[in-house]
């Protein structure tokens, strides 16, 4: 009777404790929801998180997953026995990684926005870099043109200013009249002219500047063969107010040049002409010059004189009546034939 007792009261025992043993199952399982549901949670939260993606860092998103993946593990171990809380697990699971490449996908996106839209603010600026580079480079090349040109105006006024100081009418008293040039030599001021602008002896000579009287000259040295004059003022003190030098070098054929004289009387004329051809004494060039042009200078594009001009050839083999413009060429005293006379001038 007693082992019955016993026996009752221990099955009681066991019944009681396997009842605790359930109730306290389902208390855990309870709580167990409870955590899967505050996950379930935590993930919306992770989402809305994502969606504000550009408030957030990526380091925050990164750390978030990473939170959420350790949470499951330790639930993976808690539940690995009960079935119906490891479905839930892997339902859980199977929305994180799908949530987690989703996530990605807008990481990735807004990567690749990112490193588009600074490539394009990249091109756009290189763009616009090229652009202003090119406009400088074209102001700079307008500005130096202009710079050229005013140069060249400006180099050119100052010449015509010189050479029309520089020229000189003389005449004498029966109303010859020829061209010459004022120059500086040994420090002593001269002028260059043509040698049959040398008369008798009984002519005087004098300089004339716009049309009124400068001074009377005198023959320093005549060459007639070269046909090449050299005269100087009378008074002694007389200084001209422009006056040219000659050349270093002589100027090399077909070189444009200036060509400066009194053509019937008409003072300071000036023209470009071009250098032909040379031969023995003199150079040869074309332009407009005529009768009283003869003793003016012929000068180099940086206004130096490189001869004298003396005679004036013109040829038409076809006649007068074939009605065709004669061929003109003027000669000049070379410029090595006036460093050749004016070599023993003291």
């Amino acid at each position: 009777m007693l082992k019955r007792i016993l026996t009752i009261l221990w099955e009681g025992t066991i019944i009681i404790l396997l009842v605790l043993l359930f109730i306290y199952q389902s208390i855990t399982i309870q709580n167990l929801k409870k955590e899967l549901s505050y996950i379930s949670q935590e993930i919306e939260i992770i989402g809305h998180q994502v969606e504000n993606f550009k408030k957030d860092t990526l380091a925050d998103i990164k750390r978030d997953v990473a939170l959420t993946n350790t949470i499951v593990e330790l639930i993976n171990l808690t539940v690995s026995n009960d079935t119906e809380l490891q479905g839930m697990l892997n339902t859980l699971k199977d929305n994180i990684g799908l949530q987690r490449i989703i996530d990605q996908n807008k990481i990735n996106t807004i990567i690749e926005d990112t490193a588009a839209k600074s490539l394009k603010n990249d091109i756009e600026e290189q763009r616009l870099s090229d652009e202003m580079k090119t406009d400088l480079k074209i102001e700079n090349v307008e500005i130096k043109i202009e710079n050229q040109l005013v140069s060249k105006a400006t180099k050119l006024e100052e010449l015509e200013n010189n050479f029309h100081s520089t020229n000189v009418l003389i005449s004498n008293e029966r109303g010859w009249q020829g061209s010459g040039s004022w120059i500086k030599y040994k420090n002593k001021f001269y002028i260059l002219s043509a040698g049959h602008m040398v008369g008798s002896d009984g002519d005087i000579l004098y300089a004339i500047e716009n049309e009124e009287y400068v001074c009377e000259l005198k023959i320093i040295k005549a060459d007639h063969k070269k046909d090449i004059a050299l005269f100087a003022s009378e008074d002694p003190n007389y200084i001209p107010k422009t006056y040219t030098e000659l050349a270093d070098e002589e100027t090399k054929q077909g070189s444009e040049i200036y060509v400066v004289g009194n053509p019937m009387g008409i003072e300071d004329v000036i023209s470009k002409g071009i250098i032909i051809k040379y031969r023995g004494f003199y150079c040869y060039f074309q332009d407009h010059s005529y009768f009283g042009s003869s003793g003016g200078g012929i000068y180099n594009l940086d206004g130096k004189l490189i001869g004298v001009i003396v005679h004036i050839i013109a040829d038409n083999p076809m006649g007068i009546e074939s009605g065709l413009p004669p061929f003109v060429v003027h000669g000049a005293v070379r410029l090595n034939m006036l460093r050749a006379f004016l070599g023993d001038i003291k």
